[in-house]
């Protein structure tokens, strides 16, 4: 048996037993749900598309493979970033200065030139 409700919801709704009813089902699934707060895992969620302070998450941060920056890369003053895995790239806390060492030893530069 189903009810449905009509007029409002006027009061908290809460479940008889904790972890025991569902909203919706497999079947039957809500066409959309506004909120101002969640709390919980959301299992089976798709991607979120802002962070929490709103910007777009696809044109705001760069990818952990393949991004390509075309800005100003800043550092905080003598912080080290590790490039690839086994390199050091940062700030040495000398004016006009960058830093390069190697991550795993002694530093070692190689310059590819091409025809």
């Amino acid at each position: 048996m189903s009810r449905g409700i009509d007029d409002g919801v006027y009061r908290s709704i809460s479940p008889a037993k904790n972890n025991h009813y569902n909203l919706g089902s497999s079947s039957y699934k809500w066409a959309n749900v506004y909120a101002t707060t969640f709390s919980g895992n959301a299992t089976s969620a798709t991607k979120a598309t802002q962070d929490g302070d709103g910007a777009v998450i696809s044109s705001t941060y760069a990818k952990l493979s393949g991004a390509t920056f075309t800005g100003a890369i800043n550092t905080a003053n003598n912080t080290w970033n590790t490039i690839g895995d086994d390199a050091y790239l940062g700030d040495i806390n000398k004016g006009g200065h960058i830093g390069i060492k190697g991550k795993n030893g002694n530093t070692g530069l190689f310059f590819v030139t091409y025809n």
